[in-house]
């Protein structure tokens, strides 16, 4: 089977290199100290602040309310809090890093599918389009980054793990899967691009795809269900 990663080249690894540099060449603002906190950025960090561990968030598998029950992004702004205060170029820092990470994972991603130059056009496009970098000076959006480091990290586990038919890759997958559901609910719609890999990319019959993907599917409709549980509950409190 082919791997994940190709045969490591000097010329992948300077592309690699120079799509991180050109990245953060294009996103050094974030850390600039003339920036600060904004908006909705004092709500979390007040909570980061006045709320204990046990009080910040119920860390459950599943959700407990229909909105805003992110656990996985307001653990980062909590330890970031913890870690440096109100240190705004600290905070820019850590989050350009996962930024770099993501634009790195489409780079692996890509880069079995597509020329050099495809890849690397595909890993600089996602670290400089400005539209998709407000969050990276906007702090109280880190379910926005932190969903997408996850959801790629589905990707590319899952793309290793057909490639490889590893059991460990694919319980790896998996737990990505559920840290990218519960930073935000829109991952619930990952299943799609996941099995549309299998079919689009790894050309494998859709039977075979399903069967990649039951482990998939069936998480996805068990946080549905739950999503829409626990709405249809609020409802009905309300009234």
């Amino acid at each position: 089977m082919t791997r994940l990663i190709p045969q490591q080249s000097l010329a992948w690894k300077a592309l690699g290199l120079l799509v991180i540099s050109f990245a953060v060449y294009q996103n050094l603002w974030v850390i600039d100290a003339r920036g600060f906190f904004m908006a909705d950025d004092w709500g979390t960090l007040h909570a980061a602040q006045f709320r204990s561990w046990d009080r910040l968030y119920n860390f459950t598998l599943l959700p407990r309310t229909f909105y805003l029950d992110r656990p996985v992004g307001i653990a980062v702004i909590k330890i970031a809090y913890d870690l440096f205060g109100i240190n705004y170029s600290a905070f820019g820092f850590v989050w350009l890093l996962l930024h770099l990470l993501n634009c790195y994972l489409i780079f692996l991603f890509t880069r079995n599918y597509l020329s050099r130059t495809g890849a690397f056009a595909a890993s600089i496009l996602s670290g400089v389009w400005f539209s998709a970098n407000t969050a990276l000076g906007w702090f109280a959006a880190i379910n926005d980054i932190i969903c997408a480091t996850f959801c790629l990290a589905t990707l590319v586990l899952h793309q290793s793990a057909i490639r490889r038919r590893s059991a460990f890759l694919f319980i790896l997958q998996i737990a990505a899967q559920i840290l990218a559901i519960r930073s935000k609910e829109i991952a619930l719609g990952l299943v799609i691009p996941v099995f549309l890999t299998g079919i689009l990319l790894e050309k494998l019959k859709i039977r075979e795809a399903l069967r990649f993907n039951v482990s998939n599917i069936l998480l996805t409709m068990v946080y549905t269900v739950q999503y829409l549980s626990v709405r249809l509950n609020e409802s009905f409190n309300s009234d």
